[in-house]
C-alpha cells in the first residue's frame, strides 16, 4: 500500500468527481469479415478528476505531500473508498495547476483551486 493521504487536506470524494476508464481492447483488422477484438489487460485503472480548494496552510501541506512524500507525485497513496469503507491505492496522473481564487488583503487569506487527476490502481 502507499502513503496515507493527509487528513488535513480536503477529501478526494468519489461522489463529487468525474470518472474515466482507459481503453482495454485491441482491434485487429482481418482480410475478410469484421475486425477481431480482444481484451488487453485484466485490470484497467479508473481515472478520476476532482476540483479541490485549499487555503494557504493546506497548499503547504499539499506541496510537501506531493513533492517529498510522493516523490513529485510518482508514488502511490491511499485514500478512503466511500462506497465500502475500505481503502484504495491511487497515483496522481499529473501535477495540478493551481489558480488563486480569493485573496483577502485585509486578512491575507488566500484560497487556491485546481483540478486534481488521479487513478485507482487496484
Amino acid at each position: 500500500m502507499g502513503a496515507t493521504y493527509p487528513g488535513t487536506l480536503p477529501t478526494l470524494d468519489f461522489a463529487s468527481i468525474s470518472v474515466g476508464r482507459s481503453s482495454n481492447t485491441i482491434r485487429s483488422v482481418t482480410d475478410a469479415g469484421p475486425a477481431k477484438v480482444r481484451r488487453r489487460f485484466t485490470n484497467v485503472p479508473r481515472s478520476y478528476t476532482q476540483r479541490v480548494f485549499l487555503d494557504e496552510t493546506q497548499r503547504v501541506t499539499w506541496d510537501s505531500f506531493f513533492d517529498a512524500t510522493l516523490a513529485s507525485g510518482s508514488l502511490p497513496f491511499d485514500i478512503p473508498e466511500p462506497l465500502d469503507g475500505g481503502t484504495v491505492e491511487c497515483r496522481f496522473l499529473e501535477e495540478p495547476t493551481w489558480a488563486l481564487v480569493v485573496h483577502h488583503s485585509s486578512t491575507t487569506r488566500q484560497l487556491w483551486s485546481a483540478d486534481v487527476s488521479f487513478e485507482v490502481l487496484g
